[in-house]
Protein backbone atom coordinates (compact mmCIF):
# COMPACT_ATOMS: atom_id res chain seq x y z
CA UNK A 1 0.00 0.00 0.00
CA UNK A 2 2.80 2.21 0.98
CA UNK A 3 4.34 1.80 -2.16
CA UNK A 4 1.30 2.46 -4.45
CA UNK A 5 1.14 5.78 -2.07
CA UNK A 6 4.83 6.70 -2.95
CA UNK A 7 4.31 6.62 -6.73
CA UNK A 8 0.98 7.75 -6.98
CA UNK A 9 2.87 11.10 -4.91
CA UNK A 10 6.12 10.67 -7.32
CA UNK A 11 3.45 11.02 -10.45
CA UNK A 12 1.32 14.07 -8.98
CA UNK A 13 5.08 15.66 -8.45
CA UNK A 14 5.93 15.04 -11.90
CA UNK A 15 3.11 16.07 -13.46
CA UNK A 16 3.09 19.57 -11.78
CA UNK A 17 6.47 20.31 -12.89
CA UNK A 18 5.69 19.43 -16.59
CA UNK A 19 2.95 21.71 -16.16
CA UNK A 20 4.02 24.60 -13.96
CA UNK A 21 4.85 27.75 -16.01
CA UNK A 22 7.36 30.82 -15.21
CA UNK A 23 5.66 33.06 -12.59
CA UNK A 24 6.46 36.10 -15.17
CA UNK A 25 4.84 34.71 -18.20
CA UNK A 26 3.44 37.40 -20.76
CA UNK A 27 1.68 36.29 -23.93
CA UNK A 28 3.59 37.18 -27.15
CA UNK A 29 -0.01 38.87 -28.15
CA UNK A 30 0.25 40.86 -25.41
CA UNK A 31 3.82 42.14 -25.49
CA UNK A 32 5.86 44.20 -28.11
CA UNK A 33 9.72 44.73 -28.42
CA UNK A 34 11.35 47.37 -27.79
CA UNK A 35 14.74 48.78 -30.07
CA UNK A 36 14.97 51.88 -29.36
CA UNK A 37 14.64 54.36 -26.47
CA UNK A 38 15.30 58.96 -26.49
CA UNK A 39 15.49 60.91 -23.30
CA UNK A 40 14.89 64.65 -23.53
CA UNK A 41 13.64 67.10 -21.35
CA UNK A 42 9.99 67.45 -20.93
CA UNK A 43 7.17 69.94 -21.76
CA UNK A 44 4.75 69.05 -18.97
CA UNK A 45 7.08 66.43 -16.65
CA UNK A 46 10.67 66.89 -16.25
CA UNK A 47 11.19 63.93 -18.32
CA UNK A 48 10.86 63.26 -21.66
CA UNK A 49 11.04 59.37 -23.24
CA UNK A 50 10.18 58.39 -26.99
CA UNK A 51 10.25 54.37 -27.52
CA UNK A 52 10.08 52.60 -31.02
CA UNK A 53 8.39 49.42 -31.15
CA UNK A 54 8.35 46.64 -33.62
CA UNK A 55 5.25 46.63 -35.11
CA UNK A 56 4.95 42.77 -35.88
CA UNK A 57 2.80 42.44 -38.62
CA UNK A 58 4.91 44.24 -40.71
CA UNK A 59 7.79 43.31 -40.10
CA UNK A 60 7.97 39.20 -40.06
CA UNK A 61 7.13 39.50 -43.77
CA UNK A 62 3.79 37.59 -43.50
CA UNK A 63 0.79 38.10 -45.94
CA UNK A 64 -0.77 39.90 -43.07
CA UNK A 65 0.94 43.03 -44.09
CA UNK A 66 -0.40 46.31 -44.78
CA UNK A 67 1.82 48.17 -46.15
CA UNK A 68 2.25 50.29 -42.70
CA UNK A 69 5.05 51.06 -40.96
CA UNK A 70 7.58 48.06 -39.05
CA UNK A 71 7.81 50.22 -36.21
CA UNK A 72 5.76 52.31 -33.75
CA UNK A 73 6.76 55.53 -31.90
CA UNK A 74 4.90 56.75 -28.74
CA UNK A 75 6.25 59.01 -26.42
CA UNK A 76 5.75 59.77 -22.50
CA UNK A 77 6.06 61.89 -20.06
CA UNK A 78 6.87 61.79 -16.25
CA UNK A 79 8.59 62.64 -13.16
CA UNK A 80 11.24 59.57 -14.08
CA UNK A 81 12.16 57.52 -16.62
CA UNK A 82 9.93 54.72 -14.37
CA UNK A 83 7.54 56.64 -14.43
CA UNK A 84 7.15 57.36 -18.37
CA UNK A 85 7.95 53.94 -18.96
CA UNK A 86 4.84 52.58 -16.84
CA UNK A 87 2.61 55.02 -18.39
CA UNK A 88 3.17 54.18 -22.21
CA UNK A 89 0.31 52.02 -21.52
CA UNK A 90 -2.26 55.19 -22.04
CA UNK A 91 -1.12 55.08 -25.18
CA UNK A 92 0.11 51.83 -26.69
CA UNK A 93 -2.23 48.45 -25.60
CA UNK A 94 0.71 46.44 -25.22
CA UNK A 95 3.40 45.38 -22.40
CA UNK A 96 7.21 46.63 -23.42
CA UNK A 97 9.79 44.13 -23.44
CA UNK A 98 13.41 45.41 -23.13
CA UNK A 99 15.87 42.89 -23.67
CA UNK A 100 16.14 44.06 -27.57
CA UNK A 101 17.03 47.68 -26.62
CA UNK A 102 19.67 48.22 -29.92
CA UNK A 103 20.35 52.24 -29.05
CA UNK A 104 19.71 54.65 -26.82
CA UNK A 105 19.82 58.42 -27.94
CA UNK A 106 20.17 60.84 -24.83
CA UNK A 107 19.59 64.68 -25.75
CA UNK A 108 22.66 66.89 -25.10
CA UNK A 109 20.30 69.23 -23.02
CA UNK A 110 19.74 66.34 -20.53
CA UNK A 111 23.42 65.23 -20.83
CA UNK A 112 25.00 68.80 -19.68
CA UNK A 113 22.75 68.40 -16.18
CA UNK A 114 24.49 64.42 -15.92
CA UNK A 115 23.89 60.96 -16.79
CA UNK A 116 23.32 59.93 -13.56
CA UNK A 117 19.20 60.57 -13.47
CA UNK A 118 18.83 58.12 -16.46
CA UNK A 119 21.95 55.73 -16.18
CA UNK A 120 21.02 54.60 -12.85
CA UNK A 121 17.40 52.53 -13.71
CA UNK A 122 19.50 51.20 -17.01
CA UNK A 123 21.93 49.48 -15.05
CA UNK A 124 19.72 48.32 -12.75
CA UNK A 125 17.65 47.02 -15.31
CA UNK A 126 18.33 42.68 -15.40
CA UNK A 127 16.47 42.91 -19.21
CA UNK A 128 18.79 45.86 -20.82
CA UNK A 129 22.11 44.52 -21.90
CA UNK A 130 25.41 45.87 -21.00
CA UNK A 131 26.89 46.55 -24.50
CA UNK A 132 23.87 48.56 -25.86
CA UNK A 133 24.99 51.33 -27.85
CA UNK A 134 24.67 55.25 -26.08
CA UNK A 135 24.56 57.88 -28.29
CA UNK A 136 23.97 61.97 -27.43
CA UNK A 137 22.00 63.78 -30.05
CA UNK A 138 23.85 67.18 -30.89
CA UNK A 139 21.40 70.05 -32.46
CA UNK A 140 18.54 67.97 -33.27
CA UNK A 141 15.52 66.54 -30.83
CA UNK A 142 17.01 62.79 -29.43
CA UNK A 143 13.24 61.35 -30.57
CA UNK A 144 13.77 62.76 -34.57
CA UNK A 145 16.61 60.10 -34.86
CA UNK A 146 14.08 57.30 -33.91
CA UNK A 147 11.39 58.39 -36.28
CA UNK A 148 13.52 58.66 -39.37
CA UNK A 149 12.98 55.90 -42.15
CA UNK A 150 15.65 54.79 -44.11
CA UNK A 151 15.53 52.50 -47.20
CA UNK A 152 16.88 49.09 -46.62
CA UNK A 153 16.54 48.61 -43.16
CA UNK A 154 12.68 47.95 -41.55
CA UNK A 155 13.76 50.12 -37.91
CA UNK A 156 15.83 53.10 -36.99
CA UNK A 157 17.34 51.86 -34.29
CA UNK A 158 18.87 48.82 -36.02
CA UNK A 159 20.34 51.56 -38.96
CA UNK A 160 21.55 53.78 -36.32
CA UNK A 161 23.26 50.19 -34.53
CA UNK A 162 24.64 49.33 -37.91
CA UNK A 163 26.04 52.66 -39.08
CA UNK A 164 27.75 53.46 -35.50
CA UNK A 165 29.74 49.58 -35.48
CA UNK A 166 30.89 49.82 -39.20
CA UNK A 167 32.23 52.99 -39.01
CA UNK A 168 33.72 52.05 -35.41
CA UNK A 169 35.57 49.02 -37.41
CA UNK A 170 36.23 50.85 -40.59
CA UNK A 171 37.54 54.41 -39.81
CA UNK A 172 37.74 54.63 -35.76
CA UNK A 173 35.71 57.85 -36.29
CA UNK A 174 33.66 57.39 -32.88
CA UNK A 175 34.55 55.94 -29.47
CA UNK A 176 32.40 52.50 -28.18
CA UNK A 177 29.65 54.34 -27.02
CA UNK A 178 28.68 51.00 -24.90
CA UNK A 179 26.59 51.20 -21.45
CA UNK A 180 29.45 49.45 -20.02
CA UNK A 181 31.65 52.57 -20.87
CA UNK A 182 29.60 54.53 -18.75
CA UNK A 183 30.81 52.37 -15.62
CA UNK A 184 33.90 52.00 -16.29
CA UNK A 185 34.69 55.67 -16.18
CA UNK A 186 33.02 55.53 -13.26
CA UNK A 187 34.85 52.88 -11.51
CA UNK A 188 38.14 53.88 -13.48
CA UNK A 189 40.66 56.52 -11.72
CA UNK A 190 42.15 58.92 -14.48
CA UNK A 191 39.84 58.41 -17.39
CA UNK A 192 37.12 60.86 -18.57
CA UNK A 193 33.88 59.23 -20.69
CA UNK A 194 33.21 59.74 -24.32
CA UNK A 195 29.95 58.70 -26.03
CA UNK A 196 28.78 59.02 -29.75
CA UNK A 197 27.68 62.21 -31.10
CA UNK A 198 25.03 62.32 -33.72
CA UNK A 199 22.68 64.58 -35.36
CA UNK A 200 20.28 64.52 -38.21
CA UNK A 201 20.55 66.31 -41.45
CA UNK A 202 18.36 67.23 -44.45
CA UNK A 203 14.48 67.84 -43.54
CA UNK A 204 13.22 65.60 -40.38
CA UNK A 205 9.63 66.18 -41.40
CA UNK A 206 10.24 64.49 -44.96
CA UNK A 207 12.52 61.74 -43.51
CA UNK A 208 9.44 60.38 -41.33
CA UNK A 209 6.71 59.79 -43.89
CA UNK A 210 6.67 56.40 -45.47
CA UNK A 211 7.45 57.27 -48.82
CA UNK A 212 10.98 58.10 -47.81
CA UNK A 213 11.69 54.08 -47.68
CA UNK A 214 11.37 55.07 -51.94
CA UNK A 215 14.05 57.71 -52.18
CA UNK A 216 16.92 56.91 -53.57
CA UNK A 217 18.30 59.87 -52.01
CA UNK A 218 16.79 60.23 -48.73
CA UNK A 219 15.38 63.87 -47.65
CA UNK A 220 16.57 63.09 -43.66
CA UNK A 221 19.73 60.88 -42.70
CA UNK A 222 21.64 60.26 -39.28
CA UNK A 223 25.25 61.44 -39.47
CA UNK A 224 28.06 61.39 -36.99
CA UNK A 225 29.92 63.80 -35.77
CA UNK A 226 32.73 61.96 -33.25
CA UNK A 227 32.69 61.76 -29.78
CA UNK A 228 31.02 63.91 -26.50
CA UNK A 229 33.57 64.79 -24.02
CA UNK A 230 32.05 64.43 -19.91
CA UNK A 231 33.64 65.44 -17.00
CA UNK A 232 32.24 64.14 -13.56
CA UNK A 233 29.25 62.06 -16.24
CA UNK A 234 28.33 65.83 -17.17
CA UNK A 235 28.83 66.57 -20.95
CA UNK A 236 31.71 69.56 -21.51
CA UNK A 237 31.75 69.41 -25.54
CA UNK A 238 32.64 67.77 -28.52
CA UNK A 239 35.42 66.60 -30.33
CA UNK A 240 35.07 65.23 -34.77
CA UNK A 241 35.67 62.46 -36.29
CA UNK A 242 39.21 63.01 -36.60
CA UNK A 243 40.31 63.83 -32.94
CA UNK A 244 37.88 60.69 -32.09
CA UNK A 245 40.20 58.36 -34.11
CA UNK A 246 43.19 59.63 -32.52
CA UNK A 247 41.63 58.91 -29.35
CA UNK A 248 41.18 55.06 -30.40
CA UNK A 249 44.43 55.32 -31.96
CA UNK A 250 46.19 56.07 -28.74
CA UNK A 251 44.21 53.44 -26.92
CA UNK A 252 44.85 50.88 -29.34
CA UNK A 253 41.34 49.82 -30.01
CA UNK A 254 41.37 50.93 -34.33
CA UNK A 255 40.82 48.18 -36.39
CA UNK A 256 41.55 49.72 -39.45
CA UNK A 257 41.11 53.59 -41.38
CA UNK A 258 42.24 55.58 -44.38
CA UNK A 259 44.86 58.00 -43.93
CA UNK A 260 45.04 61.09 -46.01
CA UNK A 261 48.09 62.80 -46.59
CA UNK A 262 48.58 66.08 -48.30
CA UNK A 263 51.76 65.83 -51.01
CA UNK A 264 53.77 68.77 -52.08
CA UNK A 265 51.25 69.74 -55.25
CA UNK A 266 48.39 71.85 -54.34
CA UNK A 267 45.40 69.41 -53.65
CA UNK A 268 47.62 66.20 -54.26
CA UNK A 269 47.14 63.67 -52.02
CA UNK A 270 48.31 60.18 -51.33
CA UNK A 271 45.91 57.47 -49.39
CA UNK A 272 46.96 55.15 -47.10
CA UNK A 273 44.37 52.28 -45.89
CA UNK A 274 46.05 51.66 -41.86
CA UNK A 275 45.30 47.54 -41.07
CA UNK A 276 47.48 48.09 -37.69
CA UNK A 277 48.16 50.75 -35.21
CA UNK A 278 50.19 49.78 -32.18
CA UNK A 279 50.61 52.56 -29.25
CA UNK A 280 53.16 52.58 -26.49
CA UNK A 281 52.68 55.30 -24.06
CA UNK A 282 55.25 56.30 -21.36
CA UNK A 283 54.43 58.73 -18.67
CA UNK A 284 56.65 60.36 -15.78
CA UNK A 285 56.57 63.63 -13.41
CA UNK A 286 59.29 65.79 -14.37
CA UNK A 287 59.21 69.11 -12.05
CA UNK A 288 55.80 70.11 -11.12
CA UNK A 289 54.74 68.79 -14.77
CA UNK A 290 54.11 65.56 -16.34
CA UNK A 291 55.74 64.03 -19.57
CA UNK A 292 53.28 61.89 -21.81
CA UNK A 293 55.39 60.57 -24.82
CA UNK A 294 53.52 58.09 -27.21
CA UNK A 295 55.15 55.76 -29.23
CA UNK A 296 53.08 55.08 -32.43
CA UNK A 297 53.38 52.22 -34.74
CA UNK A 298 51.39 51.66 -37.77
CA UNK A 299 51.50 49.38 -40.43
CA UNK A 300 49.19 49.76 -44.25
CA UNK A 301 49.21 49.52 -48.02
CA UNK A 302 49.08 52.85 -50.91
CA UNK A 303 45.30 52.88 -52.16
CA UNK A 304 45.91 56.00 -54.54
CA UNK A 305 48.61 58.16 -55.40
CA UNK A 306 48.30 61.71 -56.64
CA UNK A 307 51.99 62.21 -57.65
CA UNK A 308 54.16 60.11 -59.71
CA UNK A 309 56.39 58.81 -56.86
CA UNK A 310 58.19 55.14 -58.15
CA UNK A 311 57.37 52.66 -55.61
CA UNK A 312 59.54 50.17 -57.17
CA UNK A 313 62.52 51.44 -55.54
CA UNK A 314 62.90 51.97 -51.82
CA UNK A 315 63.20 55.72 -52.24
CA UNK A 316 59.89 56.17 -52.44
CA UNK A 317 58.69 53.83 -49.94
CA UNK A 318 61.02 55.85 -47.69
CA UNK A 319 59.46 59.35 -49.30
CA UNK A 320 55.74 58.63 -48.36
CA UNK A 321 56.49 56.72 -45.03
CA UNK A 322 58.66 59.83 -43.96
CA UNK A 323 55.56 61.86 -45.30
CA UNK A 324 52.74 59.79 -42.89
CA UNK A 325 54.47 59.65 -40.25
CA UNK A 326 54.67 63.47 -39.56
CA UNK A 327 51.34 63.95 -40.43
CA UNK A 328 50.16 61.39 -38.15
CA UNK A 329 52.11 63.15 -35.17
CA UNK A 330 50.77 66.44 -36.02
CA UNK A 331 47.37 64.88 -36.05
CA UNK A 332 47.68 63.03 -32.45
CA UNK A 333 49.25 66.30 -30.92
CA UNK A 334 47.00 68.38 -32.42
CA UNK A 335 44.04 66.09 -30.93
CA UNK A 336 45.64 66.03 -27.03
CA UNK A 337 46.61 70.08 -27.24
CA UNK A 338 42.78 70.43 -28.17
CA UNK A 339 41.43 68.56 -25.53
CA UNK A 340 43.96 70.27 -22.99
CA UNK A 341 43.14 73.02 -23.90
CA UNK A 342 39.01 73.03 -24.20
CA UNK A 343 37.48 70.13 -22.26
CA UNK A 344 40.24 69.55 -19.91
CA UNK A 345 39.42 65.94 -19.60
CA UNK A 346 41.59 62.94 -19.95
CA UNK A 347 39.54 61.16 -22.42
CA UNK A 348 42.91 59.30 -23.81
CA UNK A 349 43.23 57.12 -20.24
CA UNK A 350 46.80 58.37 -19.60
CA UNK A 351 45.81 58.67 -15.86
CA UNK A 352 44.62 55.32 -16.07
CA UNK A 353 47.55 53.95 -17.14
CA UNK A 354 50.00 56.20 -14.53
CA UNK A 355 47.37 54.73 -11.52
CA UNK A 356 48.13 51.05 -13.25
CA UNK A 357 51.54 51.17 -13.09
CA UNK A 358 52.43 54.20 -10.23
CA UNK A 359 49.54 53.81 -7.58
CA UNK A 360 51.32 55.48 -4.83
CA UNK A 361 52.26 58.44 -7.02
CA UNK A 362 48.85 58.84 -8.73
CA UNK A 363 47.21 59.17 -5.09
CA UNK A 364 49.37 61.81 -4.98
CA UNK A 365 47.85 64.12 -7.71
CA UNK A 366 45.12 66.21 -6.48
CA UNK A 367 43.74 66.53 -9.71
CA UNK A 368 44.73 64.39 -12.28
CA UNK A 369 42.49 66.18 -15.03
CA UNK A 370 44.26 69.23 -14.50
CA UNK A 371 47.67 67.45 -14.48
CA UNK A 372 46.78 66.47 -17.79
CA UNK A 373 45.92 69.76 -19.37
CA UNK A 374 49.50 71.24 -18.24
CA UNK A 375 51.27 68.38 -19.46
CA UNK A 376 54.05 68.15 -21.93
CA UNK A 377 53.26 66.11 -25.26
CA UNK A 378 55.28 63.90 -27.23
CA UNK A 379 54.62 62.14 -30.22
CA UNK A 380 56.99 59.84 -32.06
CA UNK A 381 55.03 58.10 -34.96
CA UNK A 382 56.65 55.47 -37.43
CA UNK A 383 54.54 54.42 -40.34
CA UNK A 384 55.44 51.35 -42.65
CA UNK A 385 54.04 50.58 -45.69
CA UNK A 386 54.12 46.76 -46.44
CA UNK A 387 53.13 47.32 -50.30
CA UNK A 388 51.84 49.24 -53.09
CA UNK A 389 48.97 46.81 -54.07
CA UNK A 390 48.73 46.13 -57.64
CA UNK A 391 50.79 49.06 -58.78
CA UNK A 392 54.35 50.52 -58.25
CA UNK A 393 53.46 53.51 -60.81
CA UNK A 394 50.69 55.46 -62.14
CA UNK A 395 49.66 54.88 -65.54
CA UNK A 396 50.75 57.38 -68.42
CA UNK A 397 51.63 58.09 -71.64
CA UNK A 398 55.06 57.61 -71.53
CA UNK A 399 54.80 54.10 -70.76
CA UNK A 400 52.85 52.74 -74.26
CA UNK A 401 54.98 50.61 -75.97
CA UNK A 402 57.41 50.67 -73.94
Amino acid sequence: MKVKQWLCAGMIAAMVVLTAGCWDLIELNRSVLLTGVAFEPGTKKPMKVTYELINSAEGNGSNESKGQGTTVVFTSEGNTIEEATYRINEKSERILITSHIRVIIIDEKLARNGLDKFIDIIQRSRYVREDVIILIAKGVPAADLLKTLYPGEQYASSKIQSQVQNFYRVWGGIPESRLYQISRSTLTEGYALTLGAVTLTGDPKAGQTMDELKEINPHANVKILGAAVFKDQKLVGYLNIEQTRAINIIQNKLDSTSLTVPLDQPNTFVSLEVDHTHTKTHIRKKGERFEISLKVDVEGIVSSLDENIPLDKVKGFAELEERASQYLEKQLESAIRSVQKNEKADVFGFGQQYYRRHNKQFKKVKNWDQAFSQAKIHVDANFHITRSDLKVRRLNKEQAGS
